[in-house]
């Protein structure tokens, strides 16, 4: 129980001792000690209890509460998750065991350590207590991705009904033309339990098709002015030809001037 070490010894049992000194001129001194039981003593900071001994310099000790990086939902208890590791002196026997659980600022059992959310873990010596908070993150959501849509180009992307938990996340976006290939566009996936599974965002295409047929416009004026003569002559005509494929986007106009046949001048 007892050991010197560096001109100094330490006592580590409780009861009483006699103590024998000789100085460098064989002077003798005794000296009668007695070690009382310890009287421990516990400071909290955070997650750390820190127990020391009033009666004794027995180093300090500590209890801490400790959790892993990251907590993810799943269904099952997470209460085992948080553990308490202690310094090979502490003497106070406080375990996982004592460990209660607070949700929101409510006490709650250890089996409903379950739900996504943020908790708190506390365990307690005295009048002190270790305080770590923690959190069970939402977990990613299984789906299955929705194939590719078939509408109209120029309309909304909120004109394609998409199955069930699927949204637009622009449904204000006009559809692409896509002449044969499929344009993907921004969609969101939400989970009937929103409270523990995460919003999740993906891609879906659309094949966007252009079923409505272009229109277009002649307007034909009967006399123009000629300058060179100062008159209206009736036999020139200006022909203005307007047109719009707006189911494409793309706007291309054929002329062709016909009598007998029509003939083909341009576009």
């Amino acid at each position: 129980p007892v050991t010197l070490e560096n001109g100094k010894f330490t006592i580590s049992e409780i009861g009483d001792y006699t103590v024998v000194a000789t100085d460098d001129k064989g002077n003798v001194t005794t000296k009668e000690i007695t070690v009382a039981d310890h009287n421990y003593q516990y400071t909290a900071d955070g997650a750390v209890i820190t127990e020391t001994c009033a009666n004794c310099d027995r180093p300090a000790e500590t209890l801490t509460l400790t959790k892993p990086a990251t907590i993810v939902y799943d269904g099952s208890d997470k209460s085992g998750s948080i553990d308490v590791v202690k310094t090979e002196g502490f003497a106070d026997d406080a375990n996982k065991d004592d460990i209660v659980f607070e949700k929101d600022g409510k006490p709650v059992e250890s089996a409903d350590v379950k739900n996504a959310g943020n908790y708190v873990a506390k365990a307690t010596i005295g009048d002190v207590t270790a305080v770590l908070p923690f959190t069970i993150e939402k977990a990613i959501p299984e789906y299955t991705a929705p194939d590719y849509k078939v509408g109209e180009a120029g309309n909304e992307l909120s004109t394609i009904k998409l199955d069930d938990g699927f949204t637009w996340k622009n449904p204000t976006e006009k559809i692409k033309y896509s002449n044969g290939d499929k344009f993907e566009y921004d969609a969101i996936y939400t989970p009937a339990d929103v409270d523990n599974y995460k919003i999740a965002e993906l891609k879906i295409k659309v094949n966007g098709v252009d079923t409505i047929p272009p229109t277009g416009t002649i307007k034909i004026k009967e006399t123009v002015w000629d300058k060179l003569t100062n008159l209206f002559i009736k036999d020139k005509e200006t022909v203005t030809i307007t047109g719009s494929d707006a189911g494409s986007g793309v706007d291309k106009i054929y002329y062709y001037v016909a009598d007998a046949a029509a003939e083909y001048i341009g576009d």
